[in-house]
């Protein structure tokens, strides 16, 4: 699996990512007030998922299932299970992990 590493210090920011043949907009924004992280997905202008809180072990859009989406499964996880996706655990002992385990990050 691939780890999607998020650059805390450019958030919000926006970059794409090509998943399944299809060129994806992913927008990181960040909740201080709440320490905790959402994520638009979009297609070009096309919006398909606007303010996807990144929950530890909960994989992104899976209650959304249309052909637009992503095939592959992604996952805020780390070693610890009583964990939250935050400022401190994002990119240190939380990260996002996508599709299958080849250990590369992008």
């Amino acid at each position: 699996m691939a780890i999607v590493v998020i650059d805390k210090e450019l958030v919000p920011y926006s970059f794409e990512m090509d998943l399944g043949g299809r060129m994806y907009t992913f927008e990181i924004r960040y909740n201080n007030k709440h320490d905790y992280f959402t994520v638009d997905l979009l297609i070009g202008e096309r919006a398909l998922a606007l303010g996807v809180k990144l929950v530890w072990g909960v994989p992104l859009f899976e209650a959304i299932e249309t052909p637009l989406f992503p095939l592959e499964e992604i996952v805020p996880y780390g070693d610890n299970l009583n964990e939250h996706v935050t400022w401190d655990t994002l990119g240190r002992s939380v990260h996002i992990h996508l599709g299958e385990d080849d250990g590369i990050f992008i």
